[in-house]
């Protein structure tokens, strides 16, 4: 370690500063974040003819509402499943898009508690990194038809 480095680490303060900005840094990364999945969740809404969007984030073994459009904010501050839980659980756990004109009729289907309408169909895409499943990218409509192509 040169002594210029070491001079540095034992400044006053050197190790805050550093914590603070690479704290600043990963919460512009989030906000950023939220901001291109905000946008993805809109071009998908108007593409699919979606009443509502929403991304679920994984973090180990749950996953927690990252970002979402037409759910009430009250859903969205809470809402989380256990990867095999409903069927955003389902696709995390799979790996494998999930299409149903009748989401209240599949069996995986577990409905997100103060959702303002009832669902009718459901596309649930996994995000994968690396090949890793680490979210799960949901449209949902009222009506009981499918999504095209």
């Amino acid at each position: 370690m040169s002594d210029e480095v070491a001079a540095a680490l034992l400044r006053p303060g050197y190790v805050i500063e550093t914590l603070v900005e690479d704290g600043v840094g990963a919460l512009a990364g989030m906000a950023a974040l939220d901001q291109g999945l905000g946008a993805i969740l809109d071009a998908a809404i108007r593409l699919l003819a979606a009443r509502e969007a929403y991304v679920f984030v994984r973090s180990g073994d749950q996953l927690r509402l990252r970002v979402s459009r037409g759910l009430y904010e009250s859903v969205a501050a809470t809402a989380t499943l256990a990867v095999g839980e409903g069927i955003e659980g389902w696709v995390a756990e799979h790996g494998e898009a999930v299409a149903i004109s009748d989401a209240s009729r599949d069996p995986r289907f577990r409905d997100l508690p103060g959702r303002a309408l009832p669902v009718g169909a459901m596309l649930a895409l996994p995000m994968k990194l690396r090949g890793e499943v680490i979210g799960v990218l949901v449209a949902a409509k009222q009506e009981f038809s499918g999504f095209s192509d």
